[in-house]
Parts: structure tokens; C-alpha cells; sequence
């Protein structure tokens, strides 16, 4: 009798990230090129108004989403999916009042062999919280590790910390060196190998969704700080991108720089960006309104 493979058992063989930071629930590929599953809550939402954290959010339909690539692959080859480009669109007017289980379906296309893109929905219970639409870079195995061969470290990257609060993925990244000025702020983080684990098992780099989640981090301290309201929230509004433009090898300090580029009112427009040295490496760029804390607590 033949055993039939799981999803996760059928993908992992084709894909490039491992647990802990692969932590899908449920995976299931309805056909080739889609994928649904469910999203769990790791990290504690701070700052911005959402079932869950933004960054976090990223993180598990980028791998949602390179699930159903690696669907549509004409062999069982592993290959590296580099997320590029992520087109966030919130739906729901009021994502506090959100709830049930977190839910995301993708669906994705391979219109050339070293591009792919997946675009669908995060749900919250039966509510549409966000459309996604992701784009990736896609290279084979030897071809990754030959392009990134002074990245090897083969001690790093192992399934390690899979046990409930273990994960480095259940906290995110310090901001240190913080210096706040009128209408920006500026900060530094440091992602060590173990902050890293199974993102590219072998060759650690600071995943883009936990620079994400450093990026969100920055422009929550920074509403707070120019609307003099320690505990300031905000929610996103319209479209949010964030695009990556180069792989960060662990253990680099990266350098955020926050700034609000218009503002009316409870709504601005905060530009984050995020340089090692003298290269751009990411850049995020986000609509918030700020709720007062008050505003969110049921009668």
C-alpha cells in the first residue's frame, strides 16, 4: 500500500525554510499553485490594531505563498524563494474587532523560471482582514549556494527552538542605539545566526518579514513619539509595500530610518527604509490613522 504524503511532507523536499521559522498550520495544496492554511500568533501585538503583528503577518504568507510555487515546479528540486516586493491592502475597517482563526489562501504562477508571484487573502474567521500580492526571486539550490557561498555556516540554521516559546520568532528584534528627532527616528538591529533559524538552513540571513517586524516596531515608536502618547495605536490604511532589494547575512547591523512624509490630522504616511552602510536593503512605506487606546475598549 502507498503512503500518502502530507502537504508539508510533499513541500519541504522542493523549498528553502525550515522550523521554527516555517510554522504553517495545516498546510494544504488544493491544486497545484494554491495553497490555503492556517496562521498561528507567536508574537504579541503591539502598536499597530490587529489580530496580529504586520511583520508576522508577512512572514507566513511569504512562506504560504512560496508553498504554492514550489507546487507548480516542473521537479521535486529544492529552490531558494527570495521575497522581493509585498503588496499589503487591509480590508476590514476596524481589524481589532476581527476575530476567529487566521486563515490565509494563495494562489500562485511562475511566469518565468527564476520569477514567481502568489496574491490571495488573510482571513480572520469568515472576515477578509488584507489582500496579498507577493513577488520572488527563484534560484536552484547550487545556484543560491554558489551566489551566497560566503554566507555558509553549516552549524546554523537547524531545526532548533520548535518547542512552544522557544522559538526566536516569538519575540522580535531589540531597537537599540534609538535617537528620536521631530518627525523620524532612527534605530539599529542585529540579527545573531540563532535569530535566524531555518531561514536558509546552512547560510543564516535576517529573514525579511523579521526586518519587517523591526521596521513596524520603529514606526510604532515613532507615532508615539510625535503624538507625545506612550500608548498610541494605529491602524493601517489602503495599501502597504514593502520591498526587499538584497539578502542580509546574520550577525549584520542593519540601520531603520523612520519618517513621517505627510500628515493631516490622526492620518500620515510613514517611509521606512533600512540600510547596511551605504545600500538600501528594504523599504516600507504604510498610510496609518492613530487610535487613541481609549477608542479601542468596549463599553
Amino acid at each position: 500500500m502507498t503512503e500518502t504524503l502530507t502537504a508539508e511532507a510533499a513541500t519541504f523536499p522542493r523549498i528553502c525554510v525550515r522550523k521554527p521559522y516555517y510554522a504553517l498550520r495545516d498546510l494544504r495544496i488544493d491544486e497545484p499553485g494554491t495553497a490555503t492554511c492556517e496562521l498561528p500568533v507567536e508574537q504579541p501585538v503591539t502598536g499597530v490594531v490587529s489580530p496580529i503583528g504586520l511583520g508576522e503577518a508577512g512572514r507566513h504568507m511569504a512562506i504560504l505563498g512560496l508553498c504554492a510555487a514550489a507546487s507548480l515546479a516542473p521537479d521535486d528540486a529544492r529552490r531558494y524563494y527570495l521575497a522581493r516586493r509585498a503588496e499589503i491592502t487591509w480590508l476590514h475597517p476596524k481589524p481589532a474587532a476581527a476575530g476567529g482563526a487566521l486563515t490565509g489562501r494563495l494562489t500562485a504562477a511562475l511566469p518565468t523560471s527564476r520569477k514567481a508571484t502568489a496574491a490571495g487573502l488573510l482571513r480572520a474567521g469568515s472576515v477578509a482582514l488584507a489582500a496579498f500580492s507577493l513577488s520572488y526571486d527563484v534560484l536552484k539550490a547550487p545556484v543560491f549556494e554558489r551566489m551566497f557561498s560566503h554566507m555558509h555556516h553549516p552549524d546554523t540554521g537547524t531545526e532548533t527552538g520548535t518547542e512552544t516559546g522557544s522559538s526566536p520568532y516569538a519575540r522580535g528584534l531589540e531597537l537599540t542605539s534609538v535617537n528620536i528627532g521631530a518627525q523620524s527616528i532612527t534605530a539599529t538591529v542585529t540579527a545573531s545566526p540563532a535569530d535566524c533559524a531555518g531561514h536558509f538552513p546552512g547560510y543564516p540571513a535576517l529573514p525579511v518579514a523579521v526586518l519587517g517586524t523591526a521596521m513596524v516596531d520603529a514606526t510604532s515608536r515613532l507615532i508615539e513619539a510625535t503624538t507625545h502618547r506612550p500608548m498610541m495605536r494605529w491602524v493601517p490604511k489602503g495599501r502597504l509595500v514593502f520591498e526587499a532589494h538584497r539578502l542580509i547575512q546574520a550577525g549584520t547591523p542593519v540601520e531603520i530610518d523612520a519618517r513621517i512624509v505627510s500628515s493631516n490630522g490622526p492620518r500620515r504616511t510613514i517611509l521606512v527604509t533600512a540600510s547596511t552602510g551605504e545600500e538600501t536593503a528594504a523599504s516600507l512605506s504604510v498610510n496609518v490613522v492613530t487610535v487613541h487606546p481609549e477608542m479601542l475598549r468596549t463599553p
